[in-house]
């Protein structure tokens, strides 16, 4: 009857996302100043479009193949100056991603390249590891793997799951909207829970919707409250059991 068409309403209104080739650190509050903090030597910007072959043999040594190297090396003009100062790909690699999600990660957040790997990388890749999300799923919202783990991570994790109330629920939610994650609770998560529950929906009814387009987190109260006012305007019934569907 009307729930596929209640989602989908719900679906074309939440927050712009940036798409493939823009650099998320662009889109997220702190997130720049976060990355530059994790910068160094070990990688310099190129400027021009001259093809580094250092760069392109180190991501090769890390298990790349040579057009998935180049790619990388290119996609945001980027020289490796020391390797053994930039091994943030094999730790990627580690961890499942694959070549093409290297590129995608790279390409939106090539400072990704000189994290941390012992310190920064792998303590969150071993949290969403034990979640089970999908390399290919993180690659999508690459500034989750540079987002602080106890600050960021963890609390929007804490906050979907209490909501969701499983693990279960919580990856499927991700799988489909990955980047749903890099927005703050406070800011924008809690904000958003809070308005659909203003417009009559019951918690059991925000834990369904999350499920299926956990998007929805990233959409302003004010936003949610019109898109309420125009489902019933039309005779939807916000309070049927199968509204989330």
């Amino acid at each position: 009857m009307f729930p596929s068409f209640c989602r989908r309403r719900l679906l074309l209104h939440t927050s712009k996302i940036p798409g493939e080739g823009t650099n998320l650190f662009q889109s997220i509050p702190g997130a720049i100043s976060l990355a530059h903090s994790y910068s160094s030597t070990a990688v310099s910007p190129v400027p021009n479009s001259e093809l580094c072959p250092a760069t392109v043999s180190y991501l090769i040594s890390c298990g790349l193949s040579p057009t998935a190297a180049a790619a990388t090396a290119t996609s945001q003009k980027i020289r490796v100056v020391y390797p053994d100062k930039a091994d943030a790909v094999c730790a990627l690699r580690d961890y499942g991603f694959a070549d093409a999600d290297i590129v995608r990660t790279v390409r939106s957040a090539p400072s990704i390249l000189v994290a941390d790997p012992e310190r920064i990388l792998r303590p969150k890749l071993d949290f969403f590891a034990s979640l089970r999300f999908e390399p290919r799923k993180l690659a999508a919202a690459p500034c989750l793997v540079v987002h602080s783990l106890d600050k960021n991570i963890v609390p929007s994790i804490q906050f979907i799951r209490g909501i969701v109330g499983s693990d279960d629920e919580l990856r499927r939610g991700f799988s489909r909207v990955p980047w749903a994650l890099t927005v703050d609770v406070d800011r924008s998560m809690r904000p958003a829970v809070e308005a659909l529950r203003r417009c009559g929906l019951a918690d059991a009814a925000i834990s369904k919707l999350l499920v299926i387009q956990m998007g929805v987190l990233m959409t302003s109260p004010d936003r949610i409250s019109e898109i309420f006012q125009e489902l019933k305007a039309v005779g939807m019934c916000t309070s049927d059991s199968r509204f989330p569907y």
